[in-house]
């Protein structure tokens, strides 16, 4: 007869004692990570992967801190304090358990990078139109149904992440992010672009893939426009129009087999 594990009840007060020991592990780290961080004014401070919850009290002491990585944690709100770190230029808080970011995230004015990418975020506040300096900004995989409007504050931004969210529709202000030159927002739930769109510039790549999108004719006219990512295939630009329009002898002169796939 094979032999069968069969756990006793120590088993559990064991695999309990182990995490605790790790989070305690992880803790005394922090603390000295961030105390060293203060004797030496460092400007980089890297906290991702410590299991942590809650924002350190100590860390708002470092107010010359440019760059702060909190990437894999387990934040599930982030405090007020954050504000207070007025130096930071890179944020990093994606693969974290946020369902809302507070307004004081409105305060980290000299921000040109926040990555709040696989979190669960549900809002955005309106207060992120205030980061007037940011150029690349990362919301994707998380729970979005829309964008506040002021988004399109941020006129320096060149790079903006979408995809992988729950937005039905772009507010009109996206067609002031002149600046911006990659968008992907796929795997979304858009039916439609808004007519701004034609205003976005400097736009290079647009990701649209996994979208119940009917009509690209917002973007025919972006002269710097390259690439256009839907039904799994680079569009060119003479599909950059309503689905309604695409003619069938189009299939007679399409090289690429990948479009003549969506054309059939």
């Amino acid at each position: 007869m094979t032999n069968r594990y069969i756990p006793n009840r120590g088993d559990g007060e064991t695999v309990m004692n182990d995490i605790l020991d790790r989070l305690d592990r992880a803790k005394a780290e922090v603390a000295e990570i961030i105390a060293k961080a203060r004797f030496d004014r460092t400007l980089e401070l890297n906290l991702s992967d410590k299991y942590l919850t809650r924002l350190p009290d100590s860390i708002t002491e470092l107010v010359e801190l440019t760059n702060l990585n909190l990437f894999k944690n387990s934040f599930i709100s982030l405090s007020a304090d954050i504000g207070r770190l007025v130096s930071l230029t890179s944020l990093n808080l994606s693969y974290n358990l946020l369902t809302s970011l507070p307004n004081d995230i409105g305060n980290l004015s000299k921000l040109t990078r926040l990555i709040l990418s696989g979190n669960r975020l549900i809002i955005l506040p309106d207060d992120i139109g205030n980061l007037l300096n940011l150029v690349t900004l990362g919301l994707n995989e998380n729970q979005l149904g829309n964008l506040p409007s002021n988004i399109g504050n941020l006129f320096n931004l060149t790079t903006l992440h979408l995809g992988g969210n729950q937005l039905t529709s772009l507010p009109s202000s996206i067609g002031n992010l002149t600046s911006l030159s990659h968008l992907y927002i796929q795997n979304n739930q858009l039916t439609s672009l808004p007519e701004t769109f034609s205003n976005l510039s400097s736009l290079i790549y647009l990701d649209l893939d996994e979208n119940p999108v009917v009509d690209l004719s917002a973007v025919h006219n972006l002269e710097k426009l390259e690439t256009v990512n839907f039904f799994n295939v680079a569009l060119t630009r003479r599909y950059w129009t309503k689905f309604s329009e695409w003619k069938p002898e189009w299939l007679l002169d399409e090289n690429n087999a990948e479009i003549r796939r969506v054309l059939i």
